[in-house]
């Protein structure tokens, strides 16, 4: 092979192992992506969360070394996703007979749990 077939030979090489944010660590960048997108997308089906916009931004840093032939990388992936829906509510404060306050909601609908059941007993054997 002449000099300027090998030389066009390995750079073609080269070039074919280029890093991208595809291969680079095996993949790492897209399954770092892959993962927040998956967690964004849990965050939006969580009705508990508010409408508000999900972001995922990935950071790639490429820091050069003094004479420029080789690079430093870095990759991060970060997520920022809605937060709980708050909730509101009153209640009236009550004083049990024992003189401790207490708090029961107003306007409750719901009929307590468990109201008709009738506690267990022992059975002496």
């Amino acid at each position: 092979m002449a000099t300027e077939e090998l030389a066009r030979f390995l750079t073609e090489k080269a070039e074919g192992d280029a890093i991208s944010i595809v291969n680079v660590k095996g993949g790492a960048v897209v399954d770092m992506a892959d993962r927040a997108i998956d967690r964004a997308l849990q965050n939006i089906n969580d009705i508990n969360t508010t409408l508000d916009v999900r972001e995922i931004t990935i950071k790639i840093t490429l820091k050069p070394s003094e004479d420029r032939t080789f690079i430093e990388y870095g990759a991060l992936v970060r997520s920022k996703l809605a937060g709980q829906e708050g909730i509101k509510g009153t209640a009236d404060v009550r004083i049990n007979e024992q003189g401790k306050a207490f708090g029961r909601e107003r306007g409750r609908k719901q009929a307590p749990l468990f109201s008709n059941v009738t506690p267990m007993t022992r059975k002496e054997s």
